[in-house]
């Protein structure tokens, strides 16, 4: 029967188009744009249209997919476009396919408006500056810079909506915009004209109302966001569903006497607390024995949480590892690669760090006696990198954890990477497998001597 009605539709021209990303191809499939990710690993939910969000359940027997390979939760971020796989007549999510990334943010600007070409979707600007380093102004651009925009970018002047050919009433006036990076160009995406003063905080989110389209910030209090606030975390543009996981954001209102809307929301970054990193585990301490039935244990260990390290109450205690497991030793001078299955007991004793995912070891990399456990977290952006030996990289917006909270530090030159674990969505990897404007979570000592490095 569902033939024959396929048929038909052919026949006399139907075409019926699902907005936003969104297929209903079968009772146990739905394709969406992931909104949230449950912190604990156990729900995402997913934007089935332009007004409606579905909670659907995770568990450790759900199946990750992207670009034909298997992968786990920490490849899957707000904004990406999944499908979802059902078990029958049920929420619970079988297998999550992701199908494309979700809209990485390249540059925030501001600068003042001179021309728009409505025809060939064209913004010239003055006075073009990035957010850098948590403000704008810090790299003015001296000549006129001309930026395309998409077809589907939205403009707002307040928190009006406006059409595209009202843009040239608001000639001289400054304007903040969002932009991705498309076929190596830089394509605009999102447009807020500012419409009285603005302001800015960094602050922490208390609470997020998505209905009522508010948030409350732990010294202004309450500020309101619209359709057209350019919302940004994890480097993507979000829906306001990913505001709720609260964090530190800084913040542009607009405003005569007073905020009257939140322009932009860039959260600071969710480091290892991030909800993709559900069930990933980070410690150090010391390797005390290894069973020949591929386990070890720990002992005089802390565990990385909330950003700092704090003592675990299990010690010591037991992990299982493979012959997948990434191990490698710092001498010193240079790393060394160690074969986990014949080589590891030779480092009885010793101490490290421990990558753990459900109780498996997926990386440990041990340091020479002489070294210590890096004590110090930044997070940033990836400014400069020199993949080659040794290897080193330049950040920007970059925040120093202190005191229970982020604090901006500015630009840090010449980061060593060389002797680090880097890790990426759940794998190692290699400094060349890094790229400008990623986002990155370092724990290092006072000489900015990187151990562990991982790409948010």
């Amino acid at each position: 029967m569902k033939k024959i009605i396929a048929a038909i539709m052919v026949v006399i021209g139907l075409i019926i188009a699902v907005p936003n990303h969104t297929t209903l191809a079968a009772e146990n499939e739905v394709t969406g744009t992931l909104s949230s990710i449950d912190p604990n690993g156990m729900f995402i939910t997913v934007q089935l249209n332009r007004t409606t969000e579905k909670t659907f359940y995770i568990n450790r027997n759900t199946m990750y997919r992207k670009n034909n390979s298997v992968v786990d939760i920490s490849a899957m971020y707000v904004g990406d476009v999944v499908s979802l796989k059902l078990a029958p007549s049920s929420s619970t999510v079988q297998e999550v396919k992701i199908n494309a990334t979700g809209t990485v943010v390249e540059n925030v600007y501001r600068g003042t408006m001179t021309t728009v070409n409505t025809g060939s979707n064209r913004l010239t600007v003055r006075n073009q500056q990035p957010l850098e380093n948590w403000e704008f102004g810090f790299d003015v651009s001296n000549k006129q810079v001309t930026t395309k925009f998409d077809n589907r970018a939205t403009v707002f002047y307040g928190n009006k909506k406006i059409s595209k050919a009202q843009l040239k009433k608001y000639k001289n006036s400054d304007v903040y915009y969002a932009t991705v990076k498309q076929f190596g160009q830089e394509v605009i995406q999102k447009i807020v004209i500012l419409k009285d003063n603005e302001r800015t905080y960094y602050e922490d989110m208390q609470s997020v109302d998505t209905r009522n389209k508010f948030m409350t910030l732990n010294n202004v209090g309450r500020l309101y966001f619209h359709d057209g606030s350019i919302l940004v975390r994890n480097g993507r543009l979000v829906t306001p569903t990913a505001l709720t996981m609260h964090g530190q954001a800084y913040v542009v209102t607009d405003g005569e006497r007073r905020n009257n809307f939140a322009q932009i929301v860039q959260v600071t970054s969710d480091s290892f607390t991030s909800a993709n990193l559900a069930k990933h585990d980070l410690y150090y301490g010391q390797l005390n024995y290894v069973d020949n039935n591929y386990l070890l244990e720990v002992n005089d260990a802390v565990k990385f949480e909330n950003n700092r390290w704090t003592y675990t109450k299990d010690n010591p205690f037991t992990l299982s590892f493979s012959n997948s497991t990434v191990a490698r030793y710092n001498d010193g001078t240079r790393v060394v690669d160690i074969k986990p299955e014949m080589e590891l007991f030779l480092h009885e004793g010793e101490y490290g760090y421990f990558y753990v995912k459900d109780g498996h070891v997926q990386a440990m990399h041990f340091d020479d006696a002489m070294q210590s456990m890096k004590t110090i977290t930044m997070v940033g952006q990836i400014d400069k990198i020199q993949a080659k030996y040794p290897a080193t990289l330049q950040t920007k917006s970059t925040a120093k954890w202190q005191a229970g909270g982020w604090h901006m530090t500015g630009q840090n030159v010449d980061l060593s990477i060389d002797q680090a674990l880097i890790i990426r969505a759940g794998k190692i990897i290699s400094p060349q497998d890094l790229r400008k404007n990623d986002r990155i979570v370092i724990l290092s000592d006072s000489e900015l001597e990187v151990s562990v490095l991982l790409v948010d």
